[in-house]
């Protein structure tokens, strides 16, 4: 565990449409960050792209767990790699709070990132109007995202590129990352931290300590291991159970008065809510032993070869 300390000075800025960097205070990178050729890097990560221990079409939640991973992976090549944390601006300072500022509410969207869902998830269509008050959106909010960077060497210049299979189909440089995660009048904060570092400390509301942790609860706890198999068994559960009821959904009007689709969609949306709220404990026994399978399986993979 690492202690690091935000300096709040660096952090005021509530321009619309911008990232800002920010450093950890007294907080030195530990290695010398090798530069990979061009070719290397995009062989790496076509690798963690396809490997079957990964799973980047859920999105919704689980980025530290799969970047420490790809760090991981990477560190056994000796390749030491360090990340790009990006904050919404309602993690690092709660303004409304410390300075008053009016009109600012810290739980509205807006001061949120955002991320396009690779599954259909949402229930805002009206065929879902009588199923419950819990509505899934369609558009992914965060308050974080986190992935690796590599240091790519391209002819006489060196690359900084972000590793994020869930976002892109290709490394991309920080710039257009962060980009991608800014909604209309939003702003973030974005600072490179060793890969080491895995999870970090909020205080009472929900804003950034500057407490920053390593990785040696999470791998005693599996906590890694049981984030990627989520994410792959909520893909599928969601492929085989709930797609297909979908496309059955869709047949009917959507002003439809009748039983059967009102009873359908209503079905959908209690097993949408199970993969919105990662409830492994609510998926049927074949899928449970499925997450099982799948924990031991990214245990071999990540520690064990």
């Amino acid at each position: 565990m690492k202690y690091l300390i935000i300096v709040p000075v660096l952090l005021f800025n509530f321009s619309a449409l911008s990232q800002t960097k920010f450093e950890i205070s007294n907080y030195p990178l530990e290695n010398e960050y090798k530069t990979i050729s061009r070719d290397s890097a995009e062989l790496l990560f076509k690798q963690i792209k396809e490997s079957k221990t990964f799973e980047f079409d859920y999105t919704r939640g689980g980025c530290d767990y799969r970047a420490h991973a790809v760090y991981l992976l990477l560190k056994k090549q000796g390749i030491p790699s360090f990340k790009i944390w990006n904050f919404a601006a309602s993690k690092i300072w709660n303004y409304s709070i410390q300075f008053k500022i009016p009109d600012i509410d810290f739980n509205q969207h807006n001061l949120l990132l955002t991320a396009k869902d690779r599954i259909n998830l949402s229930t805002e269509s009206s065929y879902y109007s009588e199923c419950g008050d819990n509505v899934i959106k369609s558009t992914i909010y965060w308050g974080y995202h986190v992935a690796p960077i590599l240091l790519v060497k391209n002819e006489d210049k060196i690359d900084t590129l972000v590793v994020d299979p869930a976002m892109f189909n290709n490394l991309v440089k920080p710039k257009t990352w962060l980009k991608a995660q800014l909604q209309e009048k939003s702003n973030s904060y974005y600072t490179y931290l060793d890969g080491g570092l895995i999870s970090f400390q909020t205080s009472s509301i929900n804003t950034l300590t500057g407490l920053f942790y390593d990785d040696e609860y999470s791998i005693k706890q599996k906590k890694i291991e049981e984030s990627l198999s989520k994410g792959k068994v909520f893909v599928e559960y969601y492929e085989n159970e709930i797609k297909p009821l979908e496309i059955e959904l869709n047949k009917y009007p959507k002003d439809t008065d009748s039983p059967e689709a009102k009873s359908l969609a209503c079905e959908i949306a209690n097993r949408k809510n199970i993969v919105f709220n990662e409830l492994v404990v609510m998926l049927p026994i074949e899928y449970k032993n499925k997450f099982n399978k799948y924990v031991k399986e990214a245990t071999q993979y990540l520690f064990e070869n």
